[in-house]
C-alpha cells in the first residue's frame, strides 16, 4: 500500500464497485499528481462518461444512455433534444466550475489515494477478495 500512496500518478481500473452515492460503477481512470487525468465512468446500467481534465480545462462526453437517464423525468422533447445536442460529443467547461466539481474530484490523486487507503479493507476468503464498498467523497 505504500507504493501506491507515493505514487505521482496512477491508473484505476474497478469493476462492479459500489459507491454511496452512485451505487454500482465502473472506472478506468489515469490520474496523476499535477491534477490531470483522463478515462471513462460507467454507472451501472445507466450509461458511460468519458472525461479528460487538463490544466484548468475539464471535458466530458456522455453516451446516449447516460444523457436519457439525466433527462428521466422531463418531457420525451426535451430528452430527445438533449441526446441529439450532446451524445457523442465532447462538452468543455473550466475546472473551476462548481457544477463538474463532483467528478473533478476523480482527478485529486491525494484524494483518490486517501479513499483507497481508507477503504482498503477488502476482506479475503479462500484468497478472493471480496467485494468492497468505496466511499469515492472522503
Amino acid at each position: 500500500m505504500k507504493a501506491t500512496t507515493g505514487a505521482s500518478s496512477l491508473t484505476i481500473k474497478a469493476d462492479d464497485v459500489t459507491d454511496l452515492e452512485m451505487g454500482s460503477i465502473t472506472l478506468d481512470l489515469a490520474v496523476d499528481s499535477k491534477g490531470e487525468c483522463t478515462g471513462s465512468l460507467s454507472i451501472g446500467d445507466e450509461g458511460t462518461a468519458d472525461l479528460v481534465k487538463t490544466g484548468e480545462t475539464f471535458c466530458m462526453k456522455y453516451d446516449e444512455a447516460l444523457l436519457r437517464q439525466e433527462s428521466e423525468g422531463e418531457p420525451a422533447e426535451e430528452g430527445d433534444a438533449v441526446v441529439k445536442l450532446l451524445a457523442g460529443r465532447w462538452m468543455e467547461s473550466k475546472a473551476s466550475d462548481p457544477d463538474t466539481k463532483d467528478m473533478i474530484e476523480l482527478c485529486d490523486l491525494k484524494r483518490l489515494l486517501k479513499s483507497i487507503e481508507a477503504n482498503a479493507t477488502a476482506a479475503r476468503k479462500a484468497g478472493e477478495a471480496a467485494k468492497d464498498i468505496v466511499d469515492l467523497e472522503q
